[in-house]
């Protein structure tokens, strides 16, 4: 093997290795990201009787506007 093909296949490794490196960072971010999203969600959710359709002004509006 030539020296110019062996720097070539170090240069892809430490290339690859890098890549690994940054993969593994960004799942272990993602993973303890996760946790702290779903509870600022929860902790943004307003209480009380807020589930379901409700027709608005605004809606009655589209509702107007959109009829042919």
């Amino acid at each position: 093997m030539s020296e110019q093909t062996s720097k070539k296949r170090i240069e892809r490794r430490k290339f690859l290795g890098a890549i690994a490196a940054v993969g593994t960072a960004a799942a272990v971010g993602a993973a303890i990201a996760a946790p702290v999203a779903a509870e600022a969600e929860q902790s943004a959710k307003p209480e009380g009787p807020q589930e379901g359709y409700r027709e608005t002004a605004h809606i009655r509006r589209y509702y107007e506007t959109a009829r042919f």
